[in-house]
Parts: C-alpha cells; structure tokens; sequence
C-alpha cells in the first residue's frame, strides 16, 4: 500500500495513525477538517460560476457533513470574500427520512446542546458554576460571623445557601436590549475561536479587484463606490458634486472635508468648520447605555449601593486592613439607625465580597511558570497575565464603549483659503491605520492595540520593582483611551525581573538571556490574539452589530530604553543605536541626516542569517551589523504589525525628562559659574512671573535639580528663557544667550509636539524648526570647546557631548505623528500615571508577595470601575445624574450663548456704587477708575447709538462689580472647546492678580489687562462691561539691541497705556486668556512680553494665524 486515505471519526486518531505510518495518510474527513469535500465545493463554485452569483451562495448538507464540513468551509470560502449562507438539514427532511442533528450533553447542567453550540455554553456553564462555589463560600463565611444574609440572595433566617437547580445568570458588565440584532449569515456566527497554537491559513489583501458583495445585515454604512476608487476625472467631479450637495457653495477657508476608506463603503463628506465643530461635540457624547436586565442589581455582589460606595471608597483610598476595620465599626454604629442599609461588617466581608466581583468579572491576572533556558540550565520565572483577547471582548460586549469605537480609517482635510490641507489627529485619521485597513480582508476591521511596558520602583529606595505591562484600545478617542475609566488603559501584564547576579552582570550572553525572558513572557500575554491576527475572529458586539475582528498591534509606548527591548536591539552604546533606524553611533546629532528605516523583512532576514552561521563570532559580527540582539523578537509573528514602525517617539522621555533635562544642566551650570550681580535677578523675576492656570509657579533655582516630574520640566522650559532673558544677554553672557536662544527653540519644537491636531503646514513648520533646533545647537556647540575654556572641571555640563540617542529620537517624531495620529496617542505619560496605584498598593502589602497582592488589588479597582460603569447606567435609565460637579465658585450669570455652549460666565460679585468702584480694585489701580462715569457713557452711546449727551448716568446707580470670568472658546488646535478662567483680584489666594486678556476690535486684537467685569442697568436694559488697560501704546523709542533680543528669543512685546486712559468695552469682546510678562530690564515698567507657549490656541494664533501682525496701537477704544 503506498497510502492511507482516511474518512471520519476523530482527527487526533487519525494524527496518530500518521505518527505511526510508514506510508503517507490523507485526510478525507474528521472532526476537525474535510480537505476534499471543500476542494470539491470549490470546484462545483468554479464551475457554475456563469450561471449564478458566486459572492452568495447557499449549501444543504446532511448531519455528519453538516458537522465536520459547515465550519472549516466557511473558514476557506472567507478568505476567498465569500460570505456563505450554510443551511445544514435540521427540521428538513433527507432522503431516508427525518434527520436530527448530533447533540452533546452538558456535564454540568445535564443539558442537551447542539455540537455547533456546545463550547461557548460549556464555557459559560463553567463560569456560572465557578460563581455558584463563591457564593457558596461566602454563605459559610457568612454563618460563620453570624451575619443575617449573603447582601444579594434572600434567604429566610438561615445563611445557609438553598440547593439551585438551574444556573445562576451571570450578570453582564453591559447587558443588550432585547432587540432584533442585525442578522448574519449562521455560518458567521457559529465560527469558533481558532486555537492560539493551530495552524492558520492566511489572507492576502485583494488586488485590482472591486470588493465582493457583502451582507447588509453584518456590516453596516454600506454607499456608492467611494470617490478613491474612481478615475481622476471622475473623482474631481464627485468632489465637485459632493460639494455641492454638503456645503451648497464652493468651499471656503476652515471648511473640513472628510474621506473615508474605501473599506467603510462610505461618501466623501464637505463641512463647513460650525458645522464639523458640531459634529465633534456630538460625536463625543455619551449614549444611554442598557441596563441590566438579569434581575441583579447594577452595584451587586455589594447588597446595596451605599455598600459599593463605601467599599470603593475604601479601596481608592488605598486603606489596609485595620483601617478598613476601624472605619467599618465607626460606620456600623450609624447602621443601628432606623431605615438603615449598610451591610459590611469589617475587612474578611468586604475582601470576600471583592473575591466574588473579581471572579465574576474576570479581571483578575493569573500566574503562568515561564522556564528559561541559559547555557545548560533550566530558569524558571513566575508571569502574571491576562489574555488580552478577554479584554478585547470585554470592550466589544460593552454597548457604551463599542459604540465610541472607531473602525474605519479617514483622511480629514482643512482648507486654507486656496486648497485643502490634510491634517492629522486621532489614529485612525493618520497613515498606518489607513495602510492596515488597505490589508485586511473586506469586511475585516482592525482592532488596533497601545501597548506599553517599563520598570518602575515600587518602594521610595527602589528596593522592590514592579514590571507592569498595560494595553488601551486605538479604535477610542484619545480623551477615552488615555481616561482611568473602564475604557481606558489596563493591566494585562506584570513581568519577571531577571535578578543581576554578580557573576553574569554585564556579560553580553546574560543580557541576550533577559531580552529572551521579555520576548517570552511577551508571546505569553499576546498567546490569545496571536493567531487571530492572521484570521481575525467573528464576534457580537455590544451594539448588537456582529464584526470579523482583527487584532492589530499599532503602537508600542515607551521610554528609549524599553524601545530597544521591545525592539531587541543592542541599545545606547552600540553601533547603531536606533531601535527605528539604521543612524552610525557617530550621526546621532545629525538631525538632518537620511538613514534607512529598520523593517521585520529586513532584521528578520539577518537574524535567520545569523541563525545559519558555523560559528558564534560569524553569527555576532551578522547581528552586530544592524546591532541585533541574538533574540527571536516576538513580535515578529504578528500579522499587519511591523515593530519598528510600531514603537513610537515619547514626548515625555525624548523631551521633558531627556533633552530639556540636560539643557537645564547646562544652565544650571552657568548660573552657578556667571558673576552674582548678573544671575540675582534670574529667581526675582521667576517669582514676577504672573501665575496661570496650569502652570507651575516656580521660585527657588536651587531646587530644579530635584524636579522627578516631567509636567514640572514641561512649565519650567516655558518660563525660564522668559525669566533669563534680560540677564543672560549678549553683553553679560554670549555663552548663555545662545543657550537661551537653542532653549527657544526646544520650546518651539516642544509646542509642535504638543499639539492634538496637526497640518501637513504645521508639519512643514515643526520639521523647518528642527533644522533651527540642530543649527542653534551647532552654534552653542562651537562656543564650548574646551581649548576655549580652558581647564574648568567644575563646569563639566558646558561640555556635554550632545550625541545620544534622545537628541536624534525627536526626527521620528513628525513621520510618528503622519503615521500614528499627534503624540497624545503614544505618550508614556498616561501609562505612567498608573504607576502611582501600584505603588499605593505596594505600602497595603506585607512586603513579601508583592506581586501577588497589587495583582489582586489592581483586579479589584477593575471590578469597581465595572460595577460603577452599571450604576452609572442605571442611574442615567432613571434619568439621573450620575454626579453633580459643584461650580469653580459662585457665578453671578450666564452670557449669550455661542452654539448652545455658554460663551462666558461671571462670578465673585460684589454690590457697590458707581461712585465707588475705586473701593474694590487694588490701590495700585486707583488711576484707572478716574471718569469711569464718562467712559461708561460712551460706551453706553455706541451701545445704544445715541449721542453721548444723551446719557445721563447717576455716580449713585448701583453696580455690580465681578472679580471671575470663565470664557469658553473654540480651540486653534482641535476644534475642541477650550477654557480660560480669569481673575481681576486685589487678593486672590494672598497675591495681588488681574489677568490679561486678547480683545476683539476693528480690523485686528489688542492684549488688555481686566481690572474688574461691570454688571449695570440702563434705559431698561442690562449691560455687562468690562474695565480694561489696553495694551496698544506704539513702540517708539525701543533701543536696536531689545529689538534684536525680542527677534533671536521670538518674543512679542506690547506696551500698556498709562491707567488713566482706561476703557470700557462689552464683555463679549474678550475672546481668550493671554499671559504677559513683564519686561524686567524696562525702566517704566510699562512693556510686556506675551507669553505665547503657554497653551497650543494662543500659541497656533501668533504662529500659523499671524496674531501678532494684527494686534493694533492706537486703537479708538
């Protein structure tokens, strides 16, 4: 016999019979696949496709082939675009007779299922039982302390748990109306999770072909071919057409033009800028999510809610166990009270009753041994994970999150008055998604994954450390995915720490060996969604919408460090230390430089060759080549994802905490080393600076050195060349003013990174300020050679050699922000926020099982943000507010609106006379208020457009003078509303403050200081004024070298009227909060410098929309 061929029964006999045979065995049918029949089916498909549609097609199928054939051909056939409607013979009769489907019984419930079904009901049943035990252990626990119930099931005097008969129902997070769900073919919803160990049969992204038919039912928002798809000529006049049609006149500047990929089936879309502003708004609102309606209530295992409030206080506090108990006997004495609903009895109760919410909702990591091979020996190590596809799931199931999703990729366009402009925001508007979706299956939509991972210290001396790795979902708006809501990021991963032996420290095969414990533990936590990256899984989302997901790693966060591990390079030190480019060690400072880009094709390709060498220094000089580490990478095995474009530029490493930390080194040095007389005024005028919201105050230069904080590095670079400047001039200090100008332009670069919506101009822009960024650098560089200064030892910072890896990082940032979105999407920043909960849990624990404990501590905050997720829900089913804030303080009224949105509101109010306003503003003011009568007057005569002899207005009429102002704008940078809070105080929290403001006035603005907002009735009508000191005297007399200074530091200086020349103007003239500084080196003291980085608005209005060419001097106001 030259061969076996064999059909039916079980495919693990038929593995077997081939492990054995010394003949080959072909497959015709088993349990698990039917090679022929779907060879055959394909066949048939081929040759009948004349005569009817191939794109749908429909089989009828007796019950053994209905069960080993239904599935594995709808796996093939899909990935030929063929969605099949498969009717396997159930009620119908064969031909011998009535035929009844094979069926499986239960071994926990004892219930009869079909076999199609049967896995997801086992896996259910499973859980439902595992819930069953808990309750069960609580019920003993229960009659233990003598408590009167469990807190969720009556029982009648006796906490013993009564026998169940039938399966508890498991609570959803989120559970669906009962509604139709949109229909799909039975085959897709039968397609059961592919093994994360089988083999999978890979997709190819179509070619030059139209995309296939596709059910309407399953994938929604189906159109007309989209204009991408068209010729040229063709696609102009859809443009034009659809112009038409969404403006009803040719566009205009800020119209925004939204092109969606052809996958989502959907039109190119025209908005004028109002209009785009308010689909953003609405797009942003929360839905009314479902409630549940299992008969549990929303905050269960907790019997109340006041006990789930209480218990998640407890737990946000970060209270330990005799904390807990002492505050649950203080609270249990109020219980006594008539009426009362409070249940927990002390710290055993509550932790139980977080045992059962952490079981029930699976949020729980577990721990997995993790054995490690190194020269001859056998390492084993302890991973604590959560497949991340349970998290996925999680997210799909729930109706509020799903429904914020994102699927498609779009190109969203800005015009310019001439043309449109693309710019860039979220993901899925940016280069990379666009290109995944070009490659996925039609149908198929991607979910894209942030991943981020880094070491941090646990205990205040480092002596423990914690390895989290955390995971947030691409397909959310960044205000979600970057929240601490449920939606936002989550611990899927805490890695082992290879422990620094003395003996193996720093030898090149030991730190290989810790790269393969990363990259192991890392296959482990990605094992779920592994191979569905290739196949992509069918799922029912929340939103009663059934989805062929495709798990996608889009972007990976983390510090420079992380990103060699991540990318299994050599590093800092070595030949080419990029993880995303191939830059020589010697370039790094070349920020204008091309370099080839890093690819998974190419350093694939040269750690096989590697691989392949006879001898250990043949296969290190291969990998030393590309500064490889001898490491299979992980990633590596994931369909659509390309590591190296994955790992992402960090804002908060690369910038506040990298390259300005050693700029502020540099100066830290200089002001240490520069005579007294000249640096004294440096920390005077850092205390001048007025304070903004926001913004740190700074004070004391001898404390910069201990800054840990990268959001106090972030405000220190905005300040300090403002507070240097009139010390660190050329006169006193050429060294230290080209410091201060290479300073200013980090801060230019810093404000381009900063930005959550980007251009292809603003691009255009930060890339130009890179070519500043290097040449400043160059200058200063030359200015500190060492043969210049001499021996100096204790100036060791003038002398830092600028070529590292921070410095070079930052020209990835702009190909990062068109392929990624803008930086908030890969900052480390919110990730390592989180950090601050385990180190909160690391004080509850007993120092010993650490892990173990911040593991169970972290599932239990998961299992409060998922109840609390249901009591919101339940909350808003009854039409109440979930919470209340409280106002920023007492507000007087509410303006005119602007779009449905309050355009600003007053408060701090104080009633007086306007024959005594003087009394109210700070002395230093008292000029200001000299004829306020008389200006009160005309504006009151331009109001009215009366004469101003026709206003008589009595110096007794009752004012109301307000000290607050919270104006609400639309934002410069992301078409979002934005929001200054002002203040006009004489003492406001023990300082002196009246803020600035940019007011509207004829052809152009002017900067004005606010002394005080003036509610006032006349003629019958109300007016609200406010009381300004224009800043628009003209700058004559400005000596050649300030006018020099103000154009190398790019500073805009403005000159205040004398305070007797005060004006009144209305209060809707005011358009946004401006921050000034002082000129300090200005005898008069009436010359300012605007801060202009110190928010993206007010920063994108003097640099992309010539703000500083339209303030005026001389204004009539």
């Amino acid at each position: 016999m030259s061969r076996y061929f064999c059909e039916g029964g079980a495919h693990s006999e038929i593995e077997e019979l081939a492990k054995h045979s010394p003949v080959p065995v072909l497959k015709a049918l088993s349990d698990l696949w039917h090679p022929t029949q779907i060879l055959a089916s394909l066949l048939t498909l081929h040759e009948h496709a004349s005569s009817f549609p191939c794109s749908e097609s429909s089989w009828c199928e007796g019950p053994e082939s209905a069960r080993f054939n239904f599935q594995p051909s709808i796996l093939t056939l899909a990935s030929l675009a063929l969605l099949i409607h498969a009717t396997p013979l159930t009620a119908m009769e064969s031909a011998s007779g009535a035929t009844k489907l094979a069926m499986k019984t239960c071994d926990i419930c004892q219930n009869e299922f079909r076999s199609r079904g049967f896995a997801s009901h086992h896996a259910k049943c499973k859980k439902e039982a595992e819930t069953r035990g808990a309750l069960q252990r609580l019920a003993r626990l229960e009659q233990e302390k003598g408590y009167d119930s469990l807190g969720f099931i009556a029982l009648a005097g006796a906490a013993n748990l009564p026998q169940v008969t039938q399966p508890l129902a498991r609570p959803q997070v989120n559970s669906r109306q009962r509604q139709p769900r949109r229909s799909v073919p039975e085959g897709s919803q039968a397609h059961e999770p592919v093994a994360p160990d089988a083999t999978y049969p890979e997709y190819d992204a179509p070619s030059g072909s139209p995309p296939s038919s596709v059910d309407e039912g399953v994938f929604v928002g189906l159109s007309p071919e989209p204009m991408a798809s068209l010729p040229h000529s063709m696609q102009a006049a859809a443009e034009a057409n659809a112009m038409h049609r969404d403006l009803g006149r040719p566009p205009v500047a800020d119209d925004v033009c939204v092109e969606p990929h052809p996958r989502s089936h959907q039109d190119t879309r025209f908005y004028s800028y109002e209009g785009y502003t308010e689909t953003l708004l609405a797009s942003n609102s929360t839905p009314t999510p479902a409630v549940d309606e299992h008969g549990h209530q929303p905050w269960f295992p907790f019997r109340t809610e006041d006990d789930y409030d209480l218990a998640q206080w407890m737990q946000d506090s970060k209270l330990n166990k005799p904390q807990i108990n002492s505050l649950l006997k203080l609270v249990r004495r109020i219980r006594d009270r008539p009426k009362s609903e409070f249940n927990l009895v002390d710290e055993t109760h509550v932790s139980s009753l977080w045992e059962i919410a952490r079981d029930m909702y699976q949020t729980a990591l577990v721990k997995t041994p993790l054995p490690v091979e190194y020269e001859d020996q056998t390492i084993e190590f302890e991973l604590w994970y959560r497949p991340i596809r349970d998290w996925m799931c999680e997210l799909l199931d729930n109706r509020e999150i799903v429904s914020q999703f994102h699927w498609h990729s779009v190109r969203l366009s800005r015009h310019d008055g001439s043309k449109f402009v693309r710019f860039y925001t979220e993901p899925w508007t940016a280069n990379s998604w666009w290109k995944v979706e070009d490659e996925l299956p039609e149908g198929a939509v991607p979910f894209n994954l942030v991943l981020y991972a880094d070491k941090t210290k646990l205990s205040s001396f480092g002596t423990h450390k914690g390895y989290p790795v955390y995971v947030r979902c691409a397909n959310l708006p960044s205000s979600v995915r970057n929240g601490k809501g449920l939606a936002g990021g989550r611990l899927v991963g805490w890695l082992p720490i290879v422990p620094e032996d003395a003996d193996k420290s720093g030898k090149k095969q030991f730190v290989d060996f810790k790269r393969v414990v990363w990259h192991r533990s890392f296959r482990k936590i990605l094992e779920s969604i592994m191979g569905f990256t290739k196949t992509g899984f069918m799922h029912d989302c929340g939103d009663m919408i059934t989805r062929l997901i495709v798990p996608i790693v889009l972007i990976l966060s983390a510090d420079f460090e992380e990103m060699c591990m991540m990318a299994a390079t050599r590093g800092i030190n070595s030949d080419f230390p990029c993880p995303v480019c191939l830059v020589p060690n010697a370039e790094l400072s070349n920020l204008s430089g091309k370099f080839d880009l890093r690819t998974t094709e190419a350093m694939q390709k040269v750690y096989q060759d590697a691989q392949e060498a006879t001898t250990v220094a043949e296969r290190d000089a291969i990998l030393k080549s590309v500064s490889l580490r001898n490491v299979d990478n992980t990633f590596w095995s994931l369909k659509h994802t390309d590591v190296y474009s994955a790992l992402s530029w960090d804002r908060l490493h690369s910038f506040h905490s990298g390259v300005f930390k050693h700029l502020l080194d540099v100066f830290l040095d200089l002001y240490k080393d520069l005579p007294r007389r000249i640096v004294a005024p440096i920390e005077a005028n850092l205390v001048a600076i007025p304070r903004w919201r926001d913004l740190n105050h700074f004070s004391e230069i001898s404390k910069f050195k201990d800054f840990s904080d990268g959001r106090k590095y972030e405000d220190l670079s905005k300040v300090l060349v403002f507070a240097a400047q009139a010390a660190m001039t050329p006169e006193t200090t050429i060294i230290g003013y080209q410091l201060l100008k290479w300073m200013r332009s980090y801060v230019e670069m810093d404000m381009y990174s900063s930005l959550r919506s980007h251009s292809a101009t603003t691009i255009a822009m930060g890339q130009a300020e890179l070519k500043v960024f290097e040449h400043e650098m160059n200058i200063y560089r030359q200015l500190v050679q060492p043969d210049d200064l001499g021996d100096d030892e204790e100036s060791p910072q003038r002398l830092k050699d600028w070529n590292f890896p921070k410095i070079h990082t930052q020209t990835h940032m702009f190909s990062d922000i068109m392929n990624k979105g803008v930086t908030v999407n890969f900052n480390t920043k919110f990730n390592e926020n989180m950090h601050g909960d385990s180190k909160d849990f690391y004080e509850l624990t007993n120092f010993r099982d650490v892990s173990k404990i911040i593991i169970r501590l972290t599932a239990n905050q998961v299992a409060g943000l998922i109840i609390q997720d249901r009591v919101n829900a339940h909350q808003r089913a009854a039409n109440l507010s979930a919470s209340d804030p409280e106002p920023l303080e007492d507000t007087l009224s509410t303006s005119s609106s602007d779009g449905g949105l309050s355009r600003f509101t007053i408060g701090s109010a104080q009633l007086c006379k306007l024959s005594t306003v003087s009394t109210v503003i700070a002395k230093g003011y008292y000029p200001s208020v000299q004829n306020l009568h008389r200006k009160i007057a005309t504006r009151l005569a331009i109001e009215l457009r009366q004469p101003i002899n026709a206003i008589r207005l009595d110096p007794d009429s009752p004012v109301t003078f307000c000290r607050y102002i919270k104006i609400n704008y639309i934002s410069r940078e992301d078409s979002q509303i934005a929001t200054d809070i002002l203040r006009m105080n004489a003492n406001f929290q023990g300082q002196e403050r009246y803020d600035c403001a940019l007011i509207a006035v004829a052809n152009g603005f002017m900067v004005a200081r606010l002394l005080g907002i003036l509610v006032l009735e006349y003629a019958g009508r109300k007016f609200t004024l406010a009381l300004i000191i224009p800043f628009d005297e003209p700058l004559t007399g400005t000596s050649p070298a300030i006018r020099k200074r103000d154009k190398d530091l790019r500073f805009t200086r403005i000159r205040s009227r004398p305070q007797s020349k005060s004006a009144v103007v209305p209060v809707n003239a005011i358009v946004r909060g401006v921050l000034t500084v002082p000129d300090f080196q200005c005898q008069y003291g009436d010359e300012h410098i605007i801060m202009d980085v110190v928010d993206a608005d007010l920063w994108l209005r003097m640099r992309e929309h010539g703000l500083s060419s339209l303030l005026r001097t001389k204004t009539n106001v």
